[in-house]
């Protein structure tokens, strides 16, 4: 069959859509640096399943453009279906979307996949009876959905039949090792993103993860891992830098070790590695590990430094744990960053305050860069517990996402104001670019640490850091 995939762009209806261009939790849509991995897993399952597919990159592409091109490629592809990739970000223009291919199109079968399909399918399926939604991983069940077989067989869907909505039984969580490595497009990229796991054990409060992870972290093997970078490295001559966008790839230290070891003996550590991480479990035994296997930089989520705030969101670590991590990497040549969230619940003009001292305090420690876009305001996604106070406190129902509502911040206990207040009174304190009198102010005691970091990290490269002071 001839199968189009795409996911498509928030930017035109979302208002703080340019905040996450510049930075989705280390990921910066620059380039070629932002593709959908969970497609490019299904589009080379599907092709070695011998179907023939399209994957169309529209993250950066507003609706108009977006439906023009899809709509090229229907005319000369001819596909027999489409399948949309939705988040709760883009889950508007997905819906315009789906009704303009149904109207123009109806011979097209619609599947319809994603974080956000996955936990709101019944609405979902209300809204557009003539479409198919798959539940948690795509590969295998969009697979069988190409196969024509009877829906009602097909594990982890959800369809419309006689009047009534149809969810089949849950598809067992499948084995990483056993999917085709995804075909990352593009072989002008300079930046791979790779995953070694799916999933989570933590339960963070404003994270949508475990609804579909069920909290159970899937790792790949050290070595399906270390075989992807080594054929990636060689497919793409312009690759400079591979990102590990696991939710959680420091979780198990001695398999981080097994793999920067891995990477080292074939000689891959020529590429630059960047990762998230937490900051417990973290051991200083890993850390010459990360630097000789060329890790560039670890992104760890703080959130707040309000430890009442870290224990009610489900942090699972406490103040010391990040000024513990933070001392044991004081000498590294590896960059840190630390993501920060405005307006979790409990957050005060103090909580602000605390959280600043204690990043500055971090700061003498070993010096972290923070940008306008970090700290971000708290957002709401369905499926998380921060959605759940939201809905109890009647600030939103469900059919909020009916609409062609944006997406949606924290509001029960500040107005968007206040919390906008509050992000640019803990920027200013913390953030030094780009550069402003009022962050030269509050950084001024800082001013050694900022010359040893751009010393540091800079050097070699003064134009990328004179593009950073003023991005």
């Amino acid at each position: 069959m001839n199968v189009i995939l795409t996911s498509l762009s928030a930017l035109a209806h979302d208002p703080l859509a340019e905040d996450k261009k510049k930075s989705s939790r280390g990921t910066v849509a620059e380039n070629d640096y932002l593709y959908p991995l969970g497609l490019s897993y299904i589009q080379s399952f599907l092709e070695s399943k011998n179907h023939d597919v399209k994957y169309l990159d529209l993250l950066l592409v507003r609706f108009d453009k977006s439906k023009e091109i899809l709509t090229n490629q229907i005319n000369s592809f001819h596909p027999d279906v489409i399948g949309f990739s939705m988040l709760t970000d883009n889950h508007v223009t997905t819906y315009k979307m789906i009704e303009y291919i149904h109207e123009t199109y109806p011979e097209i079968k619609i599947v319809v996949g994603g974080i956000h399909a996955t936990i709101m399918y019944e609405q979902l399926i209300k809204k557009y009876p003539y479409i198919i939604v798959v539940i948690g991983d795509g590969e295998i069940t969009f697979g069988e959905i190409l196969e024509d077989r009877p829906l009602n067989s097909i594990k982890g869907i959800v369809f419309y039949s006689d009047g009534k909505i149809i969810k089949t039984e849950n598809r067992e969580l499948c084995d990483l090792d056993n999917l085709p490595f995804p075909d990352h497009g593009n072989l002008e990229r300079t930046r791979v993103n790779i995953i070694t796991s799916r999933g989570c054990p933590f339960s963070c409060s404003f994270c949508v993860l475990n609804p579909n992870s069920r909290r159970i972290q899937r790792m790949r093997s050290v070595k399906n891992v270390v075989d992807e970078i080594e054929i990636v490295a060689k497919k793409y001559q312009n690759l400079k830098r591979i990102y590990f966008l696991d939710d959680a790839f420091l979780t198990n230290n001695n398999r981080a070790i097994e793999i920067c070891n891995e990477i080292i003996k074939r000689g891959l550590n020529y590429i630059e590695f960047q990762c998230q991480a937490r900051f417990k479990p973290f051991h200083k035994e890993i850390i010459p590990y990360l630097e000789n296997a060329n890790f560039i930089a670890l992104f760890f989520g703080l959130e707040t430094a309000n430890e009442n705030m870290l224990k009610a969101c489900h942090k699972s670590f406490k103040k010391q744990d990040v000024i513990d991590t933070i001392t044991l990497l004081k000498e590294s040549k590896i960059k840190v960053t630390t993501f920060l969230i405005v307006g979790l619940p409990g957050e005060t003009k103090e909580t602000i305050l605390e959280t600043a001292r204690f990043i500055k305090k971090l700061q003498k420690i070993k010096y972290i860069m923070y940008y306008d876009f970090n700290p971000a305001i708290l957002m709401v996604f369905p499926g998380t517990e921060i959605y759940d106070t939201m809905k109890a406190t009647g600030k939103i129902t469900d059919d909020y996402w009916l609409t062609n509502n944006p997406s949606l911040l924290y509001t029960v206990e500040h107005p968007l104001e206040e919390l906008i207040h509050f992000k640019k009174e803990l920027t200013n304190r913390i953030a030094f670019m780009p550069p402003t009198l009022t962050k030269l102010y509050y950084q001024k005691s800082l001013l050694i640490p900022i010359f040893k970091y751009a010393i540091k990290y800079y050097y070699e490269q003064p134009l990328t850091l004179f593009k950073t002071i003023f991005r």
